[in-house]
């Protein structure tokens, strides 16, 4: 009686292994995030990216590593070309832009709110491997995410470049 549970638990765990084996890639990041207020670099915090990807949804988990309070997530559905923000705001794409990382440009989409409001987000940069490049805020600061060893020459020219984006 006991070989025919420990049979059945097995035949059982199998099958439940392949009904939900679903792939999913993850790859993990350190970034620096660069809080602007208007032209003033207010702080600089580290994040850690983990993108987790599977068919249908692509999340990039941005996580302070000292608040978590402050984690953030953006989830992209590719099929739909739709971004969902932390707030649960949703975003759809307003044309791509290339952005120059020392000689290597960069396509990122422009995402702006499905739903604008005075006080909301003005433009998500977004690529689905990269995941968040800038957040672009009416009364909010403004957020960048760039890699921890970044030349200061190509950090001012990032800054500048995707500033320039906020009212096309």
């Amino acid at each position: 009686m006991k070989n025919k549970h420990y049979i059945l638990l097995i035949i059982l765990t199998f099958f439940a292994t392949i009904s939900c084996n679903k792939k999913v890639d993850s790859s993990i990041y350190d970034k620096e995030l660069y809080v602007f207020w208007s032209d003033s670099l207010m702080n600089k915090q580290i994040y850690r990216q983990t993108v987790k990807k599977t068919d249908s949804l692509i999340k990039h988990y941005f996580n302070n590593l000292e608040k978590s309070e402050k984690d953030m997530e953006f989830n992209y559905y590719p099929k739909l070309n739709k971004l969902i923000s932390f707030l649960d705001d949703e975003f759809k794409e307003k044309g791509t832009v290339d952005i120059k990382f020392n000689q290597e440009k960069v396509t990122f989409k422009k995402f702006r709110l499905l739903y604008p409001e005075v006080d909301g987000t003005e433009l998500i940069l977004f690529n689905k491997e990269y995941g968040v490049l800038a957040v672009l805020n009416s009364y909010a600061p403004d957020l960048f995410y760039l890699p921890i060893n970044k030349n200061e020459f190509v950090f001012d020219s990032i800054v500048k470049d995707v500033r320039s984006l906020r009212y096309e």
